[in-house]
């Protein structure tokens, strides 16, 4: 089974769509992600890159990496996701 990526630019530039299921979005829900206060360090040296994954219908949507960002990470990404249904 392949696994279908997509950025966070990809409601932008079409890699949001159900291409195959001949259903039409109803709306677009739009995610923000600012920050984080992580619990624990995972690295022995250096400090974490972390990053956000969102799944919605077997689509992945990620935020960019914050280089170095450690136990505060800052992105203030902005995540478009076409949604498909209500009950989701």
């Amino acid at each position: 089974m392949t696994e279908n990526k997509t950025s966070i630019w990809g409601g932008i530039f079409g890699g949001d769509k159900n291409k195959g299921q001949g259903e039409e979005p109803i709306g677009e829900l739009v995610l923000t992600v600012m920050n984080a206060k992580l619990i624990r360090n995972t690295e022995l040296m250096g400090k974490m890159d972390p990053y956000v994954c969102i799944e919605y219908r077997n689509k992945k949507y990620k935020t960019d990496v914050d280089q170095d960002g450690g136990r505060l990470p800052v992105w203030n990404n902005t995540i478009p996701i076409s949604v498909y249904s209500l009950e989701d």
